[in-house]
């Protein structure tokens, strides 16, 4: 498999899926949909030059899960059950199929969020994972 980051975002997102979550809505909606949801993309980087002709890249991929904030209680505990098959996805597949060299460090904070902007946001709870990574920036 080729390295790179929107190769690890489509991993992420497939393990996202896995664990119990539909993908976030690529259009703007007007009322709160599948829940929970996924949402995937690249945060911020660093990049070691070593030499001419090689470096390597540690992208921080972030991937949030938004569930739906009606019963706290039972979505406090759903957004729990979705980290726990989340966290292992990555602890079985460190290279996310080969698209990374490996995950470096995984942060995570829980609480409320929103999904949207403006007036317009939904408010859900959830996850946001920091996912930091390592791929090798070798010349072709």
């Amino acid at each position: 498999m080729t390295q790179g980051v929107e190769e690890a975002i489509a991993n992420l997102q497939t393990k996202s899926t896995t664990a119990g979550c539909a993908g976030a809505p690529n259009y703007a909606i007007s009322q709160m949909g599948p829940s929970p949801f996924s949402l995937a993309f690249e945060g911020s980087a660093d990049t070691d030059l070593i030499s001419a002709g090689f470096a390597q890249d540690f992208p921080t991929l972030i991937v949030q899960h938004h569930v739906s904030a009606n019963m706290l209680p039972k979505d406090i505990e759903k957004a729990a059950g979705l980290r726990d098959t989340f966290l292992k996805a990555l602890r079985d597949d460190p290279t996310l199929g080969g698209s990374v060299d490996t995950i470096v460090s995984i942060r995570r904070k829980f609480g409320e969020m929103a999904f949207g902007t403006g007036t317009n946001a939904f408010k859900t709870i959830g996850y946001q994972y920091e996912i930091k990574v390592k791929i090798a920036l070798e010349q072709t």
